[in-house]
C-alpha cells in the first residue's frame, strides 16, 4: 500500500520537481538519510526529524527501530537543488511507518524530512487532545523547514521556492493549516457525539485542552504544495 501511496505522491506532485537537480546517471538514484535536532518551538525542548534525500553513493539498508529503511546514514548528497517535502504523521504515530514512502520520493528526487510530533508520538502521548498539539504540529513543521535550510549538509541542495507538506491522517489537518485552513471546533464535537470510539481524535470528547492561551492557526507562505493521506475529518476548515 504504501509503495502504491508513493506513486500517487510522485504523479500528484511531479510538478515540485526541480529543473535545477541534475539529471540522474540511472533510472533513480540512492538514498541517505540523516538526523536532525532541533529545538520544539513550544517549550525550546529538542526535537527530532530524518531527512531523507538522493544519493549517488551504492544501496545501503540501515535497521531504524522496528523498520528496515532502504537508506544509507550521511551517504553522499546527489549534485542538484531538489524540492523538499514535509512529512506529518498521524496521532500517536511515527514519521518511520511511512519509510517506503520517504525513500520512494527521494529516490525520484526529492528532500523528504520526516517530523517525529513532541507530545503526540507513539511514545508520548502527552500533547493528545490538547490545542497545543493542534496548533503546535504546524508551528513545528515550520521550524523543521528552518532547521533543514539552516542544515550545512542539506541546505545547498534543497530548493527553497519548492516546499511541500505531506499529511497522514491527523498530519492532514496540520498540512491544511500550514496551507491557511481554519479549524471548525463545532464540526468536531459533533464527529465525536457520532463515532465515542475514536481514541485518538476524541480523547477528550470534542473538547479540546486548552492548555495554552497564546497559540493561533500559523500559516507558512514557504509551503506551496500539499498531498493529504487519509486525513482526519473532524475538523473542517474555513
Amino acid at each position: 500500500m504504501m509503495r502504491l501511496c508513493a506513486v500517487l505522491v510522485l504523479s500528484l506532485l511531479g510538478g515540485l520537481v526541480s529543473v535545477h537537480a541534475a539529471p540522474a546517471p540511472h533510472p533513480h538514484w540512492s538514498v541517505g538519510f540523516h538526523r536532525m535536532t532541533f529545538l520544539d518551538p513550544l517549550d525550546l525542548q529538542p526535537m527530532k526529524a530524518i531527512a531523507f534525500y538522493p544519493s549517488t553513493d551504492v544501496e545501503h539498508s540501515t535497521q531504524l527501530g522496528a523498520y528496515h529503511v532502504g537508506a544509507g546514514e550521511d551517504a553522499k548528497v546527489a549534485i542538484g537543488r531538489f524540492p523538499m517535502l514535509m512529512l506529518s504523521h498521524g496521532n500517536t504515530g511515527t514519521p518511520l511507518a511511512l519509510h517506503d514512502l520517504a525513500t520512494s520520493l527521494a529516490r525520484k528526487g526529492f528532500v523528504v524530512v520526516a517530523v517525529l510530533h513532541p507530545g503526540d508520538n507513539y511514545k508520548d502521548h502527552s500533547r493528545l487532545g490538547t490545542l497545543s498539539n493542534l496548533y503546535g504540529r504546524p508551528i513545528q513543521i515550520s521550524e523543521a523547514i528552518t532547521a533543514t535550510l539552516g542544515d550545512p549538509m542539506l541546505s545547498p541542495f534543497v530548493n527553497i521556492d519548492q516546499v511541500g507538506v505531506i499529511g497522514y491522517s491527523a498530519g492532514g489537518e496540520t498540512a491544511l493549516i500550514l496551507a491557511g485552513a481554519k479549524p471548525d471546533f463545532d464540526r468536531l464535537r459533533r464527529y465525536c457525539q457520532e463515532r465515542p470510539e475514536d481514541r485518538d481524535a476524541c480523547t477528550t470528547k470534542g473538547e479540546l485542552v486548552v492548555d495554552r492561551d497564546d497559540l493561533q492557526p500559523q500559516a507558512d507562505p514557504r509551503i506551496h504544495a500539499l498531498m493529504l493521506m487519509a486525513p482526519l475529518r473532524n475538523l473542517r476548515t474555513s
